[in-house]
């Protein structure tokens, strides 16, 4: 289950977004809460923890961007998207690590879209794999895998953590790790999208690393790097 948060004191506003919530819910088949606070101290004071938390910026007592802080200081992880009028007041959102903004009135359009990427990530961060090694087993956090590289009969997983060797056929990897942003820019490697530093030409750079990208690849390599950005690729 998700957990959402609301942080807002104009009641009407605070009520459509829970509602534009419960219909990303059931459209979605996602499980999400969503509790509203009228304040800021209300919401910091609470001894529960959120995924996701809406905050407008424009709040009485303590603004929207010092409870970002406050709350950023408490929770490095949680996902902050703001609610203003005017985007000018969410522009400062990335000292706190704001992944979005949304402007008033909320359109359910442009809510599913940003939602939708907040839910993503949420669901990336809960998503592991177990990884069979020497000595046993091995849980990783899908989003802390680089890329999967295939050598004879075995897979070579790169993660934050170190590397895993495995005796596993990339078939079987990449049924799993597809769902989660993962694709192969050629035969031998399944790219975590989410650490693609750069694309140059015939290559992909994957936190330092340069992968080949095959020419049979390239095209479904470049449509699903952006759609995972949203469509903010640059072309020539």
């Amino acid at each position: 289950m998700i957990r959402a948060a609301i942080v807002e004191d104009d009641a009407s506003c605070a009520e459509n977004l829970k509602a534009q919530i419960s219909r990303f819910s059931g459209e979605h088949g996602t499980d999400i809460t969503a509790e509203v606070f009228g304040g800021g101290f209300d919401f910091l004071s609470g001894p529960d923890s959120f995924d996701i938390v809406f905050l407008d910026i424009s709040l009485p007592g303590m603004n929207g961007m010092e409870i970002a802080r406050q709350l950023r200081r408490r929770d490095p992880e949680v996902i902050i998207i703001f609610v203003t009028q005017l985007a000018q007041f969410a522009r400062d959102g990335y000292e706190v690590g704001a992944l979005d903004y949304l402007i008033k009135p909320v359109s359910y359009q442009l809510f599913d879209i940003k939602f939708s990427t907040a839910v993503r990530l949420v669901k990336e961060k809960e998503a592991s794999y177990m990884i069979a090694v020497k000595d046993g087993l091995v849980r990783v956090a899908v989003t802390d895998i680089y890329y999967v590289e295939s050598q004879k009969h075995y897979m070579v997983f790169h993660t934050v953590s170190g590397d895993y060797t495995t005796r596993v056929t990339m078939k079987t990897v990449e049924e799993y790790l597809s769902e989660h942003h993962f694709i192969r820019p050629n035969n031998s490697f399944l790219v975590n999208l989410r650490w693609v530093d750069a694309v140059n030409g015939s290559s992909v750079n994957v936190h330092g690393v340069d992968v080949s990208i095959s020419r049979s690849c390239k095209t479904p390599f470049m449509e699903a790097l952006t759609r995972y950005l949203g469509g903010r690729v640059i072309r020539d």
